[in-house]
């Protein structure tokens, strides 16, 4: 038990990070008017999961790369 809390509180520390800073760029007015932070974060933080096995189940750095640069176009 002491592992799994310690690995949701970590993803928790992530997420909030990923909040913040879609909050920011958002008021910053870089991210298109309406655009949903809350909703931006949960779909970063899925893409990232995602990765995190492609990457622990074989997926070479090209194609990881690849997909990371879908989110930031």
């Amino acid at each position: 038990a002491i592992a799994r809390d310690l690995l949701v509180a970590e993803r928790l520390r992530r997420q909030a990070a990923v909040r913040a800073r879609l909050d920011r760029a958002n008021e910053e007015g870089d991210l298109p008017e309406g655009a949903d932070s809350v909703l931006l974060t949960e779909y970063v933080m899925a893409v990232l999961h995602g990765m995190a096995v492609q990457a622990l189940s074989g997926a070479n750095r090209a194609a990881l790369t690849a997909v990371a640069g879908l989110g930031v176009s």
